[in-house]
């Protein structure tokens, strides 16, 4: 039985060396803290969209108002490019980057982060957390509770990822940019195309 419970068990917490070819989170991101004073629109952490931040209108429809404050004013500025994630849902992907071009806020629960290292994409950090198996591994070992499993702040920045040149990580975020553009571009389309056909129906 283990009598404090804030140890761990698990041999991450124990056995945890750099791996070949990949770099520390620690040595990419830095925190940003910074406080949602000038109210900009709340948006939501999620593993459902692409890019997994979304404005709440969108995500939560007509349930916003109720599952949001009046005031958003102690929640955290998401910049453009900065990375969020619920710690409480890491480990099922709840990921997010803002690529909506403008700041958003998000509830202070989700730590933020800034890409420094200027040898390091924010969409190629992203699309790692989110889509390399190996990496996606290394979150879920790292997620610990007894009742909800939970990404800490600390155990976030020792994730590793896997070191690629720029010019190769620019290649991989235009390329998926470009299938993303396509796949909303048909979406869009066939929007057209229904309300064409059928028009709309009220509900």
């Amino acid at each position: 039985v283990l009598v404090n419970k804030n140890k761990s068990l698990q041999s991450v917490h124990y056995h945890d060396e750099d791996k070949d070819n990949f770099i520390r989170l620690s040595k990419v991101l830095r925190r940003n803290t910074v406080k949602n004073v000038l109210q900009h629109p709340t948006a939501t952490i999620n593993n459902s969209s692409f890019w997994g931040v979304d404005l709440g209108e969108k995500y939560w429809g007509d349930n916003f108002i109720s599952v949001t404050s009046d005031t958003n004013v102690n929640y955290s500025v998401l910049d453009e490019k900065e990375i969020c994630f619920n710690p409480s849902r890491a480990n099922v992907g709840s990921f997010g980057i803002n690529m909506s071009g403008y700041k958003v806020s998000v509830s202070s629960a989700y730590p933020v982060y800034k890409v420094f290292n200027n040898d390091y994409l924010p969409e190629y950090i992203y699309l790692q957390l989110m889509h390399n198996p190996e990496v996606k591994e290394d979150i879920i070992t790292r997620c610990f509770g007894t009742v909800r499993q939970s990404l800490g702040v600390d155990d976030f920045l020792k994730i590793q990822v896997p070191v690629l040149n720029l010019t190769s990580q620019k290649e991989i975020v235009s390329q998926t940019v470009e299938r993303i553009n396509l796949i909303n571009e048909s979406r869009a389309d066939l929007a057209n195309h229904l309300e064409k056909t059928y028009g709309f129906i009220d509900e």
